[in-house]
């Protein structure tokens, strides 16, 4: 570990003096959080009710956190910035916990 980044694959480029653009194993990680997060996303809101039951009442009791956070700290005239803040803390939330499925935590890196 420490602060070099490990590459796990070059991207080709079509230019052959550049030789690709190397990834590394926290734009992996990372991109594997986004699809999970946007698939849990889709499945979870696809079926909403007007009563809520179920994986809904998660949702909605995450969603009115974050509102009520935003509301607080910033105020109600920027509650523009709520979807913001909650993907921001989504993502951070499962950053963080997928260090404890054996994957490097993206914010392990100061790039993150």
């Amino acid at each position: 570990m420490g602060f070099k980044a490990d590459f796990v694959f070059t991207i080709p480029d079509s230019f052959p003096i550049i030789g690709g653009v190397p990834v590394s194993s926290t734009v992996t990680t990372t991109w594997i959080i986004m699809a999970f997060l946007v698939i849990f996303s889709i499945l979870a809101t696809r079926n909403f009710k007007r009563l809520p039951y179920g994986v809904q009442n998660a949702v909605e009791a995450i969603v009115d956190g974050v509102n009520g956070l935003v509301e607080d700290t910033m105020g109600k005239d920027k509650m523009g910035f709520a979807p913001y803040m909650g993907t921001l803390m989504l993502y951070l939330l499962v950053a963080n916990l997928c260090g404890l499925l054996g994957f490097r935590p993206p914010t392990a890196d100061l790039n993150t």
